[in-house]
This record gives C-alpha cells, structure tokens and sequence, in this order.
C-alpha cells in the first residue's frame, strides 16, 4: 500500500473511532437516564406496599391470610420486576452493572417480605423491616445511577467541546495553508498573473470565501 493512501486509511479509522466513542458516549448517558427512571419507578412502587404491611392484618384466620396475600402478590411482583431491571442493567454497560448489584439487594429484600407475608406465623417487625432494606436499597441505587449518568452527561459535552476545537484547528490550519500559498502567487511586476497562477489564485479565493 502506498504511503499516502496508508495514511489515509489510518486518519480514517482514527476518525471512525472517534465517532464511535462519541455515539457511545451519549448512548451511555441516555441509557442511565432511562436506569434512573426505571429505579424511580421502582421506589414509588415500593412505599405504599411498605406502608400497607404496617397496616397489614396479623390474625391467623383465613381472613388474616386473604389479606397478607393481597400485599404479598405485588410485592412478589415487584421483586420479579425489579430483578428485570438488574438484568438490564447488567447487560447494558459497566457504570449500570455497578447500580445493578444494589438493586438485585432490593429484589432480595422484597423477596424476602413475600415470604414473612405468606409466613404461617407472620411477623410484622421483620417484614417491615425487610421493607425498609428494599426502600433503602432503591434510594442507593438511584443516587449511584445519577452520579453516573452526571459523569456520562459530563464525558459526552467533553467531548463535543473537543470536536468543536477541533474543527476550529483544522479551520485555522487550513486558513494559514491558503495564505501561504497566496504569498506564492506574485506576477513579475508590471505585467499580469500568467493563466495558471491565475486560475489558482481564483481556486484559493474560493477556498477562502469557504473558509
């Protein structure tokens, strides 16, 4: 391959790569946005359930049950979406795995409170208990998952900031290329620019105006 078309491939490549670490850059901040919602979500699904096990009946009838069961079906549910969430998480990128290891505690915590609910012998305290853990989890988890969407945000106008100086360089550069060469078109005095020093001065004027 000659020299200069092997130069050529490798500003290419080098270009292309730059651009693919800038579209993964924003897809990265945009992904943990999403994570910060899903875990918002999460949450305000979480607080009533905790607050209706407070309320929950204790009685060992069968009524006592129906009720549990009705607390302890969403709760389930919520465990099962939450490990989803984790899951996703964890596919998604490295920043969201991190959360992810916090919300798979929530998941746990809540699958725990299921279990006391359907408990033959319920026990409010310890369900209550593994509520607050779940709460508190999710809270983690949402202030680790907006940090780091902060960092992504931040690393992604980086970025844009350094393409935009950039371009400005190679503005620049290209402006000092086409001084130079005007400074090289000079007819002897008296007498016109030849045709071909002619045509060039045109194609650098246009280049300028470009510019």
């Amino acid at each position: 391959i000659p020299p200069d078309r092997a130069a050529e491939a490798l500003a290419k490549a080098a270009e292309a790569l730059a651009e693919d670490h800038k579209v993964r850059a924003e897809e990265l901040a945009r992904l943990l946005e999403t994570l910060v919602d899903s875990i918002k979500r999460l949450l305000s699904e979480a607080e009533p359930l905790a607050a209706e096990v407070q309320t929950v009946s204790d009685m060992n009838t069968d009524a006592g049950e129906i009720a549990r069961e009705s607390t302890a079906l969403p709760i389930g549910k919520l465990s099962q979406n939450t490990r989803g969430v984790a899951s996703d998480a964890r596919a998604a990128s490295r920043e969201a795995a991190r959360v992810a290891r916090v919300i798979d505690n929530a998941a746990g915590s809540l699958a725990g409170a299921t279990g006391m609910l359907r408990a033959s012998q319920f026990k409010r305290g310890d369900a209550s208990a593994a509520m607050d853990a779940a709460i508190k989890s999710f809270n983690d988890a949402l202030a680790e998952a907006e940090d780091a969407a902060d960092r992504a945000e931040e690393r992604a106008e980086e970025e844009k900031r350094e393409e935009i100086l950039a371009k400005y360089r190679e503005l620049l550069e290209r402006q000092a290329a086409v001084r130079a060469s005007t400074m090289k078109i000079i007819a002897p005095e008296g007498k016109p620019l030849a045709r071909r020093e002619l045509m060039e001065s045109r194609r650098l004027g246009t280049v300028q105006e470009q510019l």
